[in-house]
């Protein structure tokens, strides 16, 4: 469902963050192990037929104990694993609200899908698209715990190197999403990359590695304004919005 405020003292939002996190992340979870309960109940019925005309095998009881704990042991993992994402969600909707401040004049999009050939480049939708006067940014909202940094450009969570790099999960969103407006942007564009900390726990608030701004969602808003101006002209934004609108769930 598509929500859009606009208002003369605010940017006009399109969207709602952390949507796909709550509902499709759920159903990717959770449906393997709907899929073992179906199994376990048939075979619950193979084991307690009605009307009863032959005893079980004791293989048969082992096998359903088993997938009993099985069962239990998978459910575990998917609440720890739904856990984050609803973690993940809160962190959208905590730089949304900040996003939703900006002044009028400018457009913010949350949760745009990606194209499906696209999907693996940069995640599923992207979590805020802003577009600005003369300027897009995409921004990418991590909701980690503990202490963060960006040492040479690299960050670290409580000291250690991240495996899934957040700079180039970006790179690759902005690539997806150039491909998406690549017929309505000036040759040549760049997408302003932004990865935000919902939680404000990057040490010194900001941090740059290469073509990526880090930054704690405190200072995004600033971040975003002070950004060097870019070459969209009127010409341009207007299609895009358009584009990025239709695109939003």
């Amino acid at each position: 469902m598509k929500f859009e405020k606009s208002s003369e003292k605010f940017a006009a939002v399109f969207g709602s963050p952390g949507l796909r996190v709550r509902f499709v992340g759920f159903a990717r979870i959770f449906w393997p192990f709907l899929l073992v309960v179906f199994v376990e109940g048939f075979l619950l019925g193979c084991l307690f037929p009605f009307p009863q005309k032959t005893v079980p095998s004791l293989a048969l009881y082992i096998f359903i104990v088993a997938l009993a704990i099985g069962t239990y042991i998978a459910f575990g993992h998917a609440e720890r694993r739904f856990a984050s994402h609803l973690k993940g969600a809160k962190g959208e909707e905590i730089t949304a609200r900040e996003l939703s401040l900006l002044s009028p004049g400018w457009d913010v999009f949350h949760g745009i899908p990606c194209a499906v050939r696209d999907s693996s480049s940069g995640g599923r939708d992207f979590d805020h698209v802003v577009v600005g006067p003369d300027s897009v940014f995409l921004i990418e909202t991590k909701n980690w715990s503990g202490s963060v940094s960006v040492d040479n450009g690299v960050p670290r969570q409580n000291g250690v190197i991240v495996k899934r790099s957040p700079a180039a999960q970006i790179r690759r969103g902005a690539r997806s999403l150039v491909r998406m407006l690549e017929q309505h942007l000036p040759a040549n564009f760049e997408i302003i990359k932004i990865v935000c900390f919902a939680s404000n726990n990057l040490e010194g608030e900001e941090a740059v590695a290469d073509d990526v701004l880090f930054c704690n969602v405190r200072a995004l808003r600033s971040a975003i304004m002070e950004s060097p101006a870019g070459v969209l002209t009127e010409t341009h934004r207007p299609a895009i919005i358009e584009i990025l609108a239709r695109k939003t769930p």
